[in-house]
This record gives C-alpha cells, structure tokens and sequence, in this order.
C-alpha cells in the first residue's frame, strides 16, 4: 500500500470510531447524566447539546487554528463562496438534528441498522449525479443490506408502517449523501478549517433559533450551567471536531467506494459502544439482520478477489 494512502485510510478509521462513538455517548448523556452527578437531570437535552455542543466545537475550532485565520480567510470570500458555505453549512445541520430526534424515540440498534442506507443512499446519488462507477458485486451487496434491514423493519413493525423515529434515520440518509457531496465542493474553493467552524457554527445557531421559536426561552433555562459547558466541550472535542477533522481529511483523497464501505462496517463498533455504554443488547432477529448486512458487506471483497484471481476488471 502507498505511503499516501495509508494516512487517510488512518484518519478514515480515526473518524469512523469517533463518529460511531456518538450515538451512543449522546444518549448517555441525555437519559444517564443525572444517575452520574454530571449534571442535574434533563440539562443534557437534545436541545443542548445540539446547541451547546455545536457551539463549544465552533469555538475550539476557532480557537485551535488560530481566530486570525480562520476569520481573515472568512472576510476575504466572495459571495458565491460564502452562500456556498453556508448552503452546505445548513445542509450539514439537519442530519445530526434528525439523528438525534430519532435517539428520543428509538434505540442505538435501531439507529444503527437503518443507517445502513447511508452508504447505499450515498453511492446511488454518486451514481446518479456524478456518474461515479459501481461494481455489479458492489450493487449485489447494497441489495442484500437493504433488503435485510427492510425486512427487519417490516416483520417487527408488522407491515410496511414505519415509527417516526424510523423516519427520521431513513430521511436523514438523504442529508448525509448531501453532506458529503456539499462538503466536496465547498472544501475545493476554502479551507478545511474554515470549513468546520463555520458549518458548527451554523449548527449551533440554526439549532438555538429554532428551539427558541417551536419550545420558548425557558427550554433553554439549563442550557447555559457549567456542568453542561464542560460536559459539552469535552463531547464537542472528541465526537463532533475531531470525529468530523479525520473523516473529512480522509474523504477529500479516498474514492467514494470506499467511504462508503467505511459506512458499512460502522455498525459493528456502534454496537459495540452501546454494549459498553448503555447495556443495549441486540435482539436474534436484529443479529440475524447484522449477519445479513455484514454478508451484503463482504460480497464485493469476495467478488472483487475472484475477479483478480481470474484476471477478470470489477466492470458495472
């Protein structure tokens, strides 16, 4: 393997287990903060940390590279950049809201197989708008994983009648692909770290307006305690700016296949992180849908091993 791919691939996997680690922090923090004496009960809403935590990543963003640089390269963009940025900035926001408001309603598992379809949602728009080439075994293995979890969802809802929180993960699939994709092309016209703290910063006051119009000023009457402050900075530097800091340095080299192969694999170590952190054990028809989508995982590999050996291209 080259040099050159070796870091990103690091930074891909850095970035795959800080993300995976969110989740499954979140809803700790959100229904198990009070039993530890972090704070009092309910201050870690979703409302806060969404806010607040957003907030602490835009400022040590800022404050890590430097307030003089990040803010002399903001003032020198032209318009179409800067309305660039901050389209892909909103963009960003609504995965991470939506994500988080399924948390509410749903557990970490279910979370996490239905977001399985990022990496399929992902590699159908790369398809569609950028005509990026896919494997057949590749399309093989992404129909294997979405009707897997399909299954799933329809055996255990009884038909085809999603939950909300259900809907929430599958709407957000589509918000993902879009971060990506706006995230390739605002990066090619500013830096990476004017990147993150301007699509943090976004976040933290899309997130303050809106609660602020739909639930008032008091839902945020605990928003503002120390307890939270120092809770958030230290969710906001490792799960939200170093998470975001490896994988987008990692996916501005890496082709689209194997990020989205990344996604994949994501499962696992969520799971694993729920295990440790929450309790949360699968049930056998949730192993068997996790069987189903590492078999639908693993089929390019094989295919793409056997073509080799015969001599044969990975041809769509």
């Amino acid at each position: 393997m080259k040099k050159t791919t070796r870091r990103p691939l690091a930074f891909l996997v850095l970035g795959t287990v800080l993300f995976a680690l969110g989740p499954a922090l979140l809803k700790l923090m959100t229904t198990m903060s009070g039993r530890f004496g972090i704070v009092n009960p309910g201050a870690i809403s979703f409302c806060n940390v969404l806010f607040v935590g957003n907030f602490c990543a835009g400022a040590l963003t800022l404050i890590g590279f430097g307030p003089r640089r990040i803010l002399t390269e903001l003032h020198g963009l032209s318009a179409r950049v800067l309305l660039l940025l901050l389209g892909s900035a909103l963009v960003s926001t609504i995965y991470p809201a939506l994500i988080f408001t399924a948390l509410e309603r749903i557990s970490v598992v279910d979370v996490v197989l239905l977001s399985r379809f990022n990496g399929i949602v992902f590699v159908a728009l790369a398809y569609w708008w950028f005509r990026v080439p896919v494997a057949r075994a590749q399309v093989a293995g992404y129909l294997v994983i979405g009707l897997g979890v399909g299954a799933l969802v329809v055996s255990r809802n009884q038909g085809l009648v999603l939950q909300p929180g259900e809907w929430l993960v599958l709407a957000s699939t589509v918000f993902f692909a879009l971060t990506e994709f706006c995230g390739k092309w605002v990066l090619k016209e500013c830096s990476l770290e004017l990147y993150l703290f301007f699509r943090n910063l976004v976040s933290a006051i899309v997130f303050f307006v809106i609660a602020l119009y739909f639930f008032g000023a008091h839902h945020f009457a605990e928003a503002f305690s120390r307890e939270v402050w120092l809770l958030m900075i230290l969710y906001a530097a490792v799960a939200v700016v170093s998470a975001q800091l490896f994988w987008i340095k990692a996916t501005r080299v890496l082709a689209v296949g194997t990020v989205a192969n990344a996604q994949l694999v994501n499962p696992v170590i969520t799971l694993f992180f729920a295990y440790v952190l929450l309790g949360e054990i699968p049930s056998g028809l949730e192993w068997i849908t996790m069987g189903i989508v590492a078999g639908g995982t693993l089929l390019p590999f094989f295919a793409s091993r056997r073509a080799r050996a015969a001599g044969r291209p990975m041809l769509l």
